[in-house]
């Protein structure tokens, strides 16, 4: 039984592959690649005649030496009349590769020539933009003063030029010496100050940022720049000072003064200082405020100079705002800073609206800049509110905004006593324009007294006549208050504008006025006389009788 059962396998078998067929088996792909993403491809398998079976097929890619360089699993797949495979993308170099695939139908395949397929590609090299052939090698520092291995921003770098006017992005591109295939340095973000991006007409300072012996301090030294595989730019040196780095300039390389991320200065510069304003921000009016914070962008070289400290302020007669001060320790270093200015709030109105001049000083230079400067910044100078004590506060309540020349104003002010006793206070309130007084009489022309029980609040108003013909503008309005026992008042301070006297629009007296003034005066005659005249009428009587 057994070797019946058996006989009918074989017989079976046989069967199997006495059953012609013709299977055919194709690449589908483009022989050329731009690049390594574009690459891809994949199998078609196709019936030339014969019923559905099982068809596996071998992948695999090579290089041009006949190496394997991609080895795919084997493929089964039941086919009736065709089928694509998947698509296939490998990640590979660019080079030329050769694509092969073979089937084996489960039947009996009669032309087995087109079971093998086979296709050479070729992936092309990324072609470097005509842009990055403007990128030259333009300064290098291989001796600087301290640690050549040092971190940026200290240490050697290599200083590149953007001759071009398009903004370029170098990350990856490399660096090389003349010592090995290897390259020295990659650029990256962990070796610039700011990022990979070079601008048009810019610079770009690659640092070494702790890597040693790349550029040579002693010997001849070869420095190459490369984008993927193409040369961009070469340069030579031999030796090197200490503090001093080879700068390409006027087109003659020579050993100068170091300006990394700048234009290159000759060498007969090397020892001077320079320091200059460059800009003043300001308002679109081109103006600024008293109270203001100006940013004023400056410009320093600083050459062989043993001195660092740099100031900068506002002046006219005199100093009108603090002094900003920076110290600068390297030398042969140009320094780009943008440092403030804060202006004097001028609550008291001593300085006048004008031009004033912004000082840049240090280094043994000094270089000036003219500014102008037109009215206050208000909420510098209005205090409504304060408090000089814990349990004490005062406040002033709407204080006026505006008045005329001549006029009388009223100030209030609330005083709360929040002690637990009781307290006196003094107070009195004036204007004024910056030295003179605006009110008429004393400052405590209008003091008053008051006395509060612990819990207890007032409110006071305090009554200033504006002088007659002052200039139109705006004024200070200050009130004081002084507790009993103490000797400084507490200030309370807000602006006023002051307009030009008012015109009166009372009628004025007429003519007709006038006249019927002295006819009510005629007629208070006529009562006297009539009264006089009965008098008299009365005491003739009184004679005759008698």
């Amino acid at each position: 039984m057994k070797k019946l059962l058996l006989f009918c396998i074989l017989i079976l078998i046989c069967l199997k592959f006495t059953i012609a067929c013709d299977w055919k088996v194709e690449i589908i792909s483009d022989n050329i690649f731009p690049n390594v993403s574009s690459f891809e491809f994949k199998y078609k398998i196709m019936n030339i005649y014969g019923n559905k079976t099982n068809i596996t097929l071998i992948r695999s890619i090579e290089d041009v030496y006949g190496e394997i360089i991609e080895d795919y699993s084997n493929y089964t797949k039941e086919v009736t009349t065709q089928h694509t495979t998947p698509t296939l993308s490998p990640n590979l170099e660019e080079e030329a590769y050769l694509i092969k695939g073979e089937i084996f139908p489960d039947c009996n395949d009669t032309d087995l020539s087109n079971n093998l397929a086979e296709s050479l590609i070729i992936i092309l090299k990324k072609q470097t933009s005509q842009d990055f052939y403007n990128i030259k090698i333009s300064e290098l520092m291989p001796n600087p003063y301290g640690d050549d291995d040092a971190p940026m921003s200290d240490g050697e770098w290599v200083e590149l030029y953007n001759e071009g006017n398009n903004d370029l992005d170098l990350k990856e591109m490399k660096l090389y010496d003349n010592i090995g295939v290897d390259p020295d340095i990659i650029i990256s973000s962990t070796n610039t100050l700011t990022d990979t991006i070079i601008k048009g007409k810019g610079y770009l300072t690659i640092y070494m940022n702790g890597r040693y012996g790349f550029l040579n301090n002693d010997d001849f030294e070869k420095i190459s720049l490369y984008k993927n595989d193409t040369l961009i730019d070469e340069v030579t040196y031999s030796g090197s000072k200490e503090g001093e780095s080879w700068a390409k300039v006027n087109g003659i390389w020579q050993q100068t003064i170091p300006t990394p991320g700048d234009e290159n200065r000759g060498n007969s510069t090397e020892t001077s200082t320079s320091l200059e304003i460059k800009e003043v921000y300001v308002g679109s009016d081109e103006k600024a405020k008293f109270g203001d914070t100006l940013s004023v962008a400056i410009e320093v070289y600083k050459g062989n100079s043993t001195r660092t400290s740099v100031q900068l302020w506002l002046e006219g007669t005199e100093e009108i705002s603090k002094k900003t001060k920076t110290n600068l320790e390297e030398k042969f270093t140009n320094y780009k800073l943008t440092l403030p200015i804060q202006l004097l709030p001028n609550c008291n109105y001593k300085y006048p609206n004008g031009t004033y001049t912004i000082v840049l000083e240090g280094l043994g230079e000094r270089d000036e800049e003219e500014v102008k400067i037109e009215g206050i910044t208000k909420n510098l100078c209005e205090v409504v509110k304060t408090t000089n004590e814990k349990e004490i506060s005062y406040e002033l309540i709407e204080p006026p905004k505006e008045a005329y020349s001549g006029e009388e104003i009223e100030i209030k002010i609330r005083i709360m006593n929040k002690e637990s006793k009781k307290e006196t206070f003094e107070v009195w309130s004036y204007v004024y324009g910056g030295n003179i007084y605006a009110s008429d009489g004393k400052d405590t022309e209008n003091m008053q007294e008051v006395t509060l029980f612990g819990g207890s609040s007032a409110v006071l108003g305090l009554k200033n006549k504006i002088k007659e013909g002052l200039s139109s503008g705006d004024y200070g309005l200050k009130v004081k208050v002084k507790k009993q026992e103490l000797k400084t008042p507490v200030q309370l301070t807000s602006t006023i504008k002051i307009n030009p006297q008012k015109i009166s629009k009372e009628k004025p007296l007429t003519a007709e006025i006038n006249y019927s003034a002295s006819n009510i005066k005629a007629k208070s005659k006529a009562v006297y006389f009539f009264v006089a005249g009965l008098v008299l009428i009365v005491v003739e009587l009184v004679r005759r009788k008698v």
